[in-house]
């Protein structure tokens, strides 16, 4: 009876277990912002899939030169649902696996471009 139980325990858990973990970096890419300002350029992102399921998005900066460089860069993001969420828990939203949006603003959406 105990070996049944203890059995029977060990395979839920491993179903459960089966249904957790990331999205395999489905998400990693560049992304440039859909409506920039009318006087910017628009912003550049990249997400990066680092092991353990953690994703990093850093921001693409230009100096008055034109050269891009790494600027804000925001580590140990997680997907949960339809969110990239590290210290704030609703930060980057997933619309799909092309398009994401800063935040809860409409107007920040950013599009996949590879």
């Amino acid at each position: 009876m105990f070996k049944k139980l203890l059995g029977g325990f060990i395979l839920a858990f491993t179903f459960l277990l089966s249904g957790c973990g990331g999205d395999n970096g489905e998400l990693a890419g560049t992304y440039i912002e859909k409506n920039p300002d009318n006087s910017d350029a628009p912003q550049k992102w990249i997400i990066k899939y680092e092991k353990d399921n953690y994703y990093t998005q850093i921001w693409v900066e230009k100096d008055k030169k034109g050269n891009e460089h790494n600027g804000t860069t925001n580590s140990f993001l997680i997907r949960d649902g339809d969110w990239l969420a590290g210290k704030e828990k609703h930060f980057i939203r997933v619309i799909d696996k092309n398009t994401l949006q800063l935040r809860d603003d409409e107007n920040a959406l950013y599009i996949r471009t590879n």
